[in-house]
């Protein structure tokens, strides 16, 4: 038997696992960090600005529908708008005396209450300011188009003395002009 041959190098231990990060693949990490959320939040900010706006054209969108809806069945229409509950309703009365229903249209389904905080999360109705008159949430319209409030129970209708302003959360604005009933939304 021969003898093995004899290396004149030194063998080399096997290099451990390293059990940390360096300094260089830190500072990698924190800056690309950074960039993601510079690049993100203003994408964020653009989404909920765009929450914000759609918001208030889904609440002219209703009160113009109510306007028109009046018009067409001569029956008083409204919108109300609860801050309490974030929902936007379409009501209206059928016969005199009778109280105020959720709008069936003729497919027959009766219109939800929109849920403001499940359709646009983020957003809500933060103030309705229907010239102190009638029921404090709702706006409604007579056969002639013309803006009003009235009692709770649909009684007792008022033309409105001033415009009737409804703010949303962002500053958004819809305001319905007390004489002409004319439906304007105002973006911040």
């Amino acid at each position: 038997m021969t003898p093995a041959p004899v290396s004149t190098r030194t063998q080399r231990a096997e290099p451990r696992g390293r059990c940390a990060f360096t300094l260089i693949e830190m500072v990698a990490v924190i800056v690309l960090l950074g960039v993601l959320a510079a690049t993100a939040t203003p994408v964020l900010a653009n989404m909920q600005r765009g929450r914000e706006a759609a918001l208030a054209r889904e609440a002219e969108r209703r009160v113009e529908l109510a306007a028109a809806t009046a018009l067409s069945t001569t029956f008083p229409t409204g919108v109300q708008f609860s801050i309490v509950n974030q929902t936007m309703t379409l009501l209206e009365i059928t016969a005199s005396g009778a109280a105020p229903t959720t709008i069936t249209p003729t497919a027959g389904a009766k219109f939800p209450d929109m849920s403001v905080s499940t359709i646009f999360p983020g957003t809500s109705i933060t103030t309705v300011d229907l010239a102190d008159s009638g029921s404090p949430e709702t706006i409604w319209f007579d056969y002639d188009g013309s803006p009003q409030t009235r009692n709770v129970d649909g009684t007792n209708p008022v033309a409105l003395t001033r415009d009737a302003v409804i703010t949303f959360k962002g500053g958004h604005t819809l305001t319905i002009r007390q004489i002409t009933g004319l439906i304007e939304r105002v973006a911040p």
